[in-house]
């Protein structure tokens, strides 16, 4: 997994900041959840984290590409970046006066939540066998003093993904929160597919807007709560989805993806029922992927 790359380390006092991020109290309590693998709460938040922490290429000391400016940084690819061009590390040099260990700093930035953290590297060259050769992998190690938690597209919790989202989602926050809360504490991964308001919109406000969909538009939606309970079930699939084709949902009928991304979802009502993919955000254990066009909708109603 690190051959070819540069190892950003928190320290072993910084480690447990990862696990307060998700709100347990010590690493162990999180390394004790990660053991449980498939079942693992935070397994996938995890991940996306880590590998954040692991730019491409192996760079000593040094060989980290920085400049004299301390305003601008340098960016590295990191092994998220080929999945999200926002993803890299900022590597710079940090102002003056914060003392003979904080020469050289690292950041993060996430748009979406308007954050930025940064960490400063207390320490280089660390490897584990002393030629930065670990089994067949060829990487090297530099620690820094805090974790970024933050990274683009990532979240802890719903709530800040809500928000991040800038107003546009919170009809299906409002129809899928009961869900979401059960599955964030639950054990496993799980799969949420999350409609814009426009998609709702699209099925019309006091009357349907479509003749596919007579009985699904919003004012029927808002005073039928077994009917939100059955579109939250639904949008959302039991692991992560890794095929094509049919997709058995929690709801009980099936949602046809066109690709392994979700490109395209399909939803059983209609061939006109057609989502399309927006963005792909992981909170917690679950990958939220954001739709427009038409929410999904089931052939039978409670």
């Amino acid at each position: 997994m690190y051959d070819g790359s540069t190892v950003f380390c928190p320290t072993n006092r910084a480690i447990v900041g990862i696990a307060r991020a998700v709100g347990l109290k010590s690493t162990q309590a999180l390394l004790d959840d990660l053991a449980k693998g498939a079942s693992s709460r935070y397994s996938n938040w995890v991940t996306k984290v880590l590998k954040f922490h692991v730019a491409v290429g192996v760079y000593t000391q040094y060989l980290l590409p920085i400049t004299n400016d301390t305003t601008a940084g340098v960016p590295l690819n990191t092994l998220l970046t080929a999945d999200d061009a926002a993803a890299v590390l900022m590597l710079q040099k940090a102002p003056r006066g914060k003392g003979p260990r904080s020469k050289l700093q690292v950041s993060i930035s996430n748009p979406a939540v308007g954050a930025r953290e940064t960490s400063r590297v207390v320490g280089f060259n660390f490897s584990f066998t002393g030629d930065y050769v670990s089994g067949t992998d060829k990487f090297v190690a530099h620690a820094i003093d805090r974790p970024l938690v933050l990274p683009p597209s990532t979240f802890t919790n719903i709530d800040k993904l809500i928000t991040a989202l800038q107003g546009t989602a919170k009809i299906s926050a409002r129809y899928f929160r009961p869900l979401i809360n059960t599955a964030l504490k639950s054990n496993g991964a799980g799969t949420l597919f999350l409609p814009l308001d426009s998609a709702w919109y699209a099925l019309g406000t006091s009357g349907p807007s479509t003749s596919w969909a007579p009985n699904y538009f919003i004012r029927a939606i808002d005073k039928n709560r077994k009917l939100r309970d059955a579109l939250a079930k639904y949008h959302y699939v039991d692991g992560t989805i890794t095929g094509t084709g049919n997709v058995t949902t929690l709801y009980g009928e099936p949602i046809i993806l066109d690709s392994p991304t979700v490109g395209k979802v399909t939803g059983n009502l209609s061939p006109q029922d057609v989502a399309t993919l927006k963005e792909s955000y992981t909170v917690a254990q679950l990958t939220v992927n954001v739709l427009d066009g038409y929410p999904l909708l089931p052939k039978s109603t409670p």
